[in-house]
């Protein structure tokens, strides 16, 4: 797992990133005897869901290769009313 999370934060390139997401998110279900986000809530998203928090649900880690607006759209639709954009949630100096 350890790992997983180094090459997580040293990934550059999305389709690796969304690998190392899912490796790591299949562990986290296998482990703990819970589906996955993405499968509960989400099977027909395009990009990548990875569960954050207590693993149930509350918060998720998205990757998309479309654009903002249709991300958010697609989540919003949803029901899914609270959407943080990569910008909006690292600190840039």
């Amino acid at each position: 797992m350890t790992a997983l999370t180094e090459a997580m934060v040293s990934c550059t390139e999305l389709n690796a990133f969304e690998n190392i997401l899912l490796v790591h998110e299949r562990l986290v279900a296998e482990t703990l005897g819970l589906p996955r986000a993405q499968d509960l809530y989400f099977s027909d998203y395009w990009g990548v869901v990875k569960s954050l928090g207590a693993w149930g649900g509350d918060f998720v880690l998205v990757t998309s290769d479309k654009g903002v607006e249709e991300t958010k759209a697609y989540f919003l639709e949803k029901g899914f009313g609270v959407f943080l954009g990569y910008e909006e949630l690292v600190l840039f100096e």
